[in-house]
């Protein structure tokens, strides 16, 4: 991003003109000669210090692994192994999208009043590399229900949930689905009460998908509570939305 001046140079020009002239049909008084002062004599150089160079930037295993798949891919595409290209190319691609996974894992949402967020568990970060995942649990404090905040980039599900942020929902929509607004974002709400559950879906950018899906949950209240404490802003500025 970058920084704009304001204001304008022309006006900057001016004001120091002003000022040194004393103001537009000021009279000038005569000044008597000044006494010639003796010259002083130069003063020492001062050693420049010398601009440290910039550190060397510290590549992760995640981002090693990255580069390593794009330049294997690169080299089995010159060499027209295109399929084997292809599946590099997938794999770095897969790699990319667990970083920005990891990268907005930290907007997640606190848990609401009367919830507390269920502790990462240990197997399932076993599976998905040790790294925390771009999902969270929470738990009811006296009761049954079940909650998971999870972020959803690029994909089916991001695409076919378009159609419910336009100007107005699409024919066919049950009527426990309907749109609210959470701060500038419109969100959909879907909650079948016969079920006592569903989801509350945020589509940031029309490439990154939020949602907040219950289970034994008396209302879409908590859905939302949850869904309001997601750090929405702090998203768009780490995708550069």
């Amino acid at each position: 991003m970058s920084l704009r001046v304001r204001g304008s140079g022309l006006g900057v020009l001016l004001l120091s003109a002003l000022l040194v002239c004393g103001g537009a049909g000021a009279q000038q008084q005569p000044q008597p000669p000044a006494p010639p002062q003796a010259p002083k004599p130069p003063a020492p150089a001062q050693p420049q210090a010398k601009a440290k160079p910039p550190a060397p930037a510290v590549a992760t295993p995640a981002t090693a692994g990255t580069t390593r798949h794009i330049d294997t891919a690169r080299q089995l595409y010159q060499s027209g192994k295109l399929l084997q290209s292809a599946d590099e190319l997938s794999a770095a691609i897969d790699a990319i999208y667990d970083q920005l996974g990891q990268r907005y894992g930290v907007t997640l949402p606190g848990a609401p009043q009367g919830w507390t967020v269920e502790p990462p568990d240990p197997q399932r970060l076993a599976l998905m590399g040790g790294s925390p995942p771009a999902a969270r649990d929470y738990r009811q404090t006296n009761g049954q229900g079940r909650m998971n905040a999870r972020i959803v980039m690029d994909s089916d599900a991001a695409r076919s949930m378009a159609p419910l942020f336009g100007p107005q929902l699409p024919q066919g929509v049950p009527q426990t689905v309907r749109r609210i607004k959470i701060g500038e974002q419109d969100a959909v709400v879907a909650y079948d009460p016969q079920q006592r559950g569903g989801e509350v879906s945020v589509l940031v950018g029309n490439r990154i998908l939020l949602q907040v899906e219950g289970i034994n949950v008396q209302s879409a209240d908590p859905m939302i509570a949850t869904m309001r404490n997601w750090n929405i802003a702090e998203l768009k500025r780490l995708a550069g939305l």
